[in-house]
């Protein structure tokens, strides 16, 4: 009986399907690994933003054979990212804004295949910033609120996904995890030295130059007021 299955035409096909599944490989798993835009924009990334280029050309062979698929980004923490499992060919359950302190990941930023075309010779930065809707702690309603990040200074990871909606949310390709990005911690105020009378070696000597000018035109002033009596 096993011998009959082997020999069926379909088994090498489903004994394949089954070993890709298992070991976590898909051919739609796309090999692209989300990067920060650290040349393209000032500020790239602050205590609560981080700002990614666009992944344009990436799932331009997805997007020819599901042309009303979108493009979604999942944000995480390092923690997050471990928990978020998402498998192609199977439903995305989405957690909004909201979620992410219980989750410790989110959806954000769904869009169309057109903001993603490919173009040639295009000088136009092109970038996603993650982090930049602060009204979302009140957008309880949105589902892909684009909400400040919290916990300044800590990790956080990215990765992009294809859904269709049309077919009941269904993954059908995703990037790799973004590398590990730290968000800045901003300085503590009582740290800054804000006395006037602090000064650098440069200023001293712009300083002392002034004050004997200063010296040499009163000595002139009062040897010009002797000179006139």
């Amino acid at each position: 009986l096993i011998c009959a299955y082997m020999h069926h035409p379909c088994f090498l096909q489903l004994l394949l399907h089954f070993l890709t599944l298992q070991m976590g490989f898909s051919c739609d798993n796309v090999p692209y690994l989300p990067e920060v835009a650290f040349n393209n924009v000032a500020g790239s990334v602050t205590a609560t933003t981080f700002t990614l280029q666009q992944p344009r050309c990436i799932f331009k062979d997805v997007f020819s054979s599901c042309p009303l698929c979108q493009l979604w980004v999942a944000v995480a923490t390092e923690k997050g990212a471990n928990n978020l499992i998402t498998t192609v060919g199977r439903p995305v359950t989405f957690a909004g804004y909201q979620k992410l302190s219980q989750r410790g990941y989110y959806f954000t930023m769904r869009s169309s295949k057109d903001l993603y075309k490919c173009v040639e010779n295009d000088d136009k930065v092109r970038v996603l910033r993650l982090g930049a809707d602060t009204s979302c702690p009140q957008s309880i309603g949105e589902s892909d609120c684009n909400g400040p990040l919290p916990d300044s200074g800590s990790y956080s990871r990215a990765r992009f996904l294809i859904v269709d909606s049309q077919s009941g949310n269904m993954l059908k390709a995703q990037s790799q995890w973004s590398k590990s990005i730290q968000l800045k911690r901003p300085k503590d105020p009582a740290s800054i030295d804000t006395w006037p009378g602090k000064r650098t070696g440069g200023m001293v000597v712009v300083t002392t130059i002034l004050v004997i000018l200063l010296a040499i035109l009163l000595l002139l002033f009062i040897v010009a007021l002797i000179t006139a009596w």
